[in-house]
């Protein structure tokens, strides 16, 4: 149901059982007038119901395209306030999950809020039905229906505040609630398999909370307690199987001062999980299925959906697009594109008199000049009309800060150009395990080119050789080139590409042929743009995206909330637009869905007024919310190892670092799906490597939140550390990762004894590379400046002869023989001058036997008697690292 401002069922509401009706009314029947009250209202309910079976023929045709599947939820408003929040952040999250997978959209309309302050009674009644009959558009008349009914029957307008024609419209029975009248709508008049009912019990807790809290839970209305039986009675016989009772408890009701916190939910939540699962099930026929074990059907997937998030509710930004698609198109010239992104850029300003005026505007174009170096220009500069170079150039390379929309705009671009019947190809990387890879990339593309008859289709198909992939593609190119037919390429984020020898090999050095069309996008200042501007320093126009217009915010605000019935008013949404992290589109969509899940309307205002205005500080804010929601109470814990893991975590990694790491016990399944649907915004599969997903953070910032909330503490950040220290030194299969990680983190734990005997006397240490291995052990070093011409005999190193030809004197990483290796690291030594010898200072003296005047031997401790001749020891120039000998013991040996 709806609240405006002031609730829109006040008190009348009711209860089947007398128990909870004053002492002195317990023993009484409703009245006679009631009774016929009620009666003459179930009659006409009874007449206007429609003959027909429960069980409609399924036709078994499947579905050619994605669906909306709309589910609308009805109660009365103040008593079901922990129901809805357990459906909205628990249920409807893990529903609408698995609808993705069905290609499915879930909207759930939850009408807690989202009517306007000042409408109608008319206009909160069509804004109700409304909904429901969106809900039964697709199906039938079979739409989603879910009802839950306690002891508060709902408020009953009168005769005069429903109007004759939306009476008529929506076969209105004077003397109900509007929440009984949305059940009739949803599912009396006509039979819905796709309803479910839940009944709340008040058994245990209702009768214990103080009287005063007790009226949010029961009705006073006489007519509204009868209404409410008979309706409960009815629904039972008409729908047994589709009934469900449910039971709660309140933890010390007795002393509930405010609004109850109702426990006990997990059962009703799972038994609204299965019966809507079902139900879409049966009611929307798969789409074409394809094979789980067809990798290249699996990809394919992947973008589906990743096209189908990404653009299915993109607002604003359409000059833009409509300008790439034109282009691509050859509806409009080179120059007619450069002199429109101007424009773009300055229609901006215009519109938005608080707006950046610099390269970081609303949009900006950069064309390179031939007789430029590429590293001369800006990666987004506005540039004026004169000196341009006028050659048709058919890469667009689109750079944006991060969540300024980069992503949704070449979404957009996709769905525009297959509405305009253009030949389009999108690739994102990211959207799944093996999309970082370039030959994943090329590989797409010549499956999109061939045909099911070209006999390279099984090489393409077969191959994962990157050179045999990139031939046949520049033979598919040329052919289309031959063809005239135009193709539309776009590939989405750059910078998440895996960084391996000829990454971008399929990035065409001289541009596209004049029929081809190929856009890019990049994060803003990220190494890939300027490795692409080496790459193509003449054939790329660079589009900077800004921040977006006023229009278009508010355009974002109100078609995002719309989708769920939502409305907010004048002041809110002014509140929201003329934040300053509304310029921001990620900052924008994070915060339309933190309001759209928000479920007290009356602290709305408030709410939107504390939003943080930095894409930080809302990550922040949404984090915690998140995390004192958490039931596994291992979602923080999830976040924290993620930001400390420097590359990502594989899947089975987190499993068992979340879990318990002594015992080697990953976590349960049951939490680890629940801790992955809550992060799963948060959260993007980065690599494929070895074919096991590596998981990192969906954006930069959100590590930043993580380790601003909980991370700060140098203890915490500490625990943190060791733990991952611990999994990858004993629990990590790869040794190539175990090394780097392993070490990695035992240094950033400052556990430089343990790094050290790792480094030493672990074989597996020689995976690490001798430049991590100084760098580590420089860390720890003395840097005590030797003065040669005052050194006490005994502080410079030697090694006797017979050491000298002995291999791993120093650690086990050491492959060359000692006197041609470095003290500290093992590594071979390539200068033996006099600085890069090895010393100990005063401060660290030797331990052991003493020889006088004679040398001793560094590895063997035993002295090096004439005529032999010690031979000095050496560290290598990592190790070394200055112009002077300097003191190479540890300070924690």
């Amino acid at each position: 149901m709806v609240s405006h401002g002031k609730p829109v069922y006040p008190v009348a509401v009711s209860s089947h059982s007398n128990r909870w009706v004053k002492k002195k009314d317990r023993n009484k029947e409703p009245d006679e007038e009631i009774s016929r009250i009620i009666q003459q209202c179930w009659d006409e309910i009874g007449a206007k119901c429609v003959a027909g079976p429960k069980e409609p023929v399924i036709s078994g045709e499947k579905r050619s395209e994605w669906k909306a599947v709309r589910l609308f939820v009805s109660s009365t408003f103040h008593d079901y306030h922990s129901e809805r929040e357990v459906l909205v952040k628990k249920v409807f999250p893990e529903l609408r999950e698995w609808c993705l997978q069905r290609q499915l959209h879930l909207i759930e309309c939850d009408l807690r809020w989202g009517v306007p302050k000042d409408s109608t009674t008319a206009a909160v009644l069509c804004t109700c039905m409304d909904e429901i009959d969106r809900c039964h558009g697709d199906t039938e008349g079979r739409g989603m229906f879910l009802n839950m009914l306690g002891e508060r029957y709902g408020w009953i307008p009168g005769v005069s505040d429903v109007p004759a024609d939306l009476a008529e419209q929506f076969q209105w029975v004077h003397n109900t609630s509007i929440t009984s009248m949305e059940i009739m709508l949803g599912a009396y008049y006509r039979p819905n398999r796709n309803a479910a009912f839940f009944i709340r019990s008040p058994e245990g807790w209702l009768d214990k909370l103080p009287e005063e809290i007790q009226k949010q839970f029961i009705d006073h209305s006489a007519l509204g307690r009868a209404q409410l039986k008979v309706l409960k009675e009815r629904l039972r016989e008409k729908y047994p199987d589709q009934c469900f009772n449910y039971n709660c408890f309140v933890e010390e009701p007795e002393t509930v001062t405010g609004r109850p916190d109702l426990k006990g939910l997990d059962e009703f939540g799972n038994q609204v999980l299965s019966f809507f699962k079902e139900a879409i099930d049966r009611e929307y026929p798969a789409m074409e299925e394809h094979d789980e074990n067809d990798p290249n059907m699996r990809e394919e997937f992947c973008h589906k959906c990743a096209l189908e998030q990404k653009g299915s509710m993109v607002f604003g930004r359409n000059r833009e697009c409509n300008l790439i698609i034109q282009y691509a198109q050859g509806e409009i010239s080179y120059e007619v594109l450069a002199e429109s992104w101007d424009k773009l850029a300055g229609d901006g300003t215009k519109a938005d008199t608080k707006a950046d005026t610099s390269d970081e505007g609303i949009a900006s174009l950069s064309l390179e000049d031939d007789s430029g170096s590429p590293e001369s220009q800006g990666e987004g500069d506005a540039s004026g009309s004169s000196g341009r170079n006028t050659e048709r150039k058919n890469v667009l390379a689109v750079i944006a800060e991060p969540g300024a929309g980069k992503s949704s705009l070449l979404a957009k671009c996709a769905i525009e150009a297959k509405a305009a019947k253009l030949d389009m190809f999108i690739h994102f990387v990211g959207s799944s395990g093996i999309s970082t890879s370039h030959t994943n990339i090329m590989k797409r593309l010549c499956l999109y080119l061939l045909s099911d008859d070209d006999p390279r289709l099984a090489k393409v198909t077969d191959s994962e050789e990157s050179n045999l992939v990139h031939s046949i593609l520049e033979e598919l190119l040329e052919e289309r080139k031959q063809s005239g037919r135009k193709l539309l390429v776009l590939v989405d984020d750059l910078s998440q590409l895996t960084n391996a020898d000829g990454f971008l090999s399929w990035f065409p050095q001289d541009g596209t042929s004049p029929n081809m069309t190929l856009v890019v996008s990049m994060v803003h200042g990220d190494g890939i743009v300027k490795t692409v501007k080496e790459r193509c320093p003449y054939m790329v126009t660079w589009v900077t995206l800004g921040h977006l217009t006023e229009s278009a915010r508010y355009n974002i605000v109100t078609n995002y909330l719309k989708q769920y019935n939502k409305t907010l008013d004048p002041e809110q949404t002014k509140l929201v637009v003329e934040s300053e992290g509304a310029k921001n589109a990620l900052w924008l969509s994070m915060a339309c869905e933190e309001l759209r899940v928000f479920g007290v309307f009356d602290l709305l205002t408030k709410y939107i007024r504390d939003l943080p205005s930095s894409l930080d500080a809302l990550l922040e804010k949404i984090l915690t919310r998140l995390v004192t929601e958490d039931e596994t109470i291992l979602v923080k814990k999830t976040l924290c190892l993620m930001e400390c893991a420097r590359e990502g975590l594989r899947e089975q990694a987190l499993q068992l670092l979340v879990g318990d790491l002594g015992q080697d016990k990953p976590v349960p399944m049951l939490h680890w799906a629940m801790i992955n649907r809550t992060l799963k915004p948060f959260i993007r599969i980065s690599s494929n490597y070895q074919q096991l997903n590596q998981i990192t953070f969906y954006h930069h910032a959100i590590g930043k939140a993580v380790r601003s909330q909980w991370l700060a503490d140098k203890d915490t950040l500490t625990k943190q550390h060791q733990a991952l220290a611990e999994y990858f030194e004993h629990h990590c299969d790869d040794v190539h990762l175990l090394a780097r990680e392993a070490a990695y983190h035992m240094n950033a734990a400052r556990d430089g004894q343990k790094l050290l005997k790792f480094i030493r006397n672990d074989d597996r240490s020689r995976y690490i590379d001798a430049v991590s291995v100084s760098r580590y052990i420089r860390e720890y070093k003395c840097r005590s400046i030797i003065n040669v011409k005052m050194n006490v005999q005994g502080s410079q190193l030697f090694c006797c002869q017979f050491c000298a030809n002995m291999r791993q004197g120093f650690c086990k990483r050491q492959m060359f023989p000692n006197k041609d290796s470095c003290v500290l690291c093992g590594q071979i030594v390539h200068s033996k001058k006099p600085e890069h010898y090895a010393y100990w200072c005063g401060r660290h003296p030797r331990k052991g036997p003493f020889w006088g005047n004679q040398a001793t031997c560094h590895v063997c401790k035993k002295p090096i008697m004439p005529p032999r001749k010690p031979l000095p020891l050496h560290l290598c120039h990592f190790c070394h690292g200055a112009g002077f000998p300097i003191c190479c013991r540890t300070e924690i040996e």
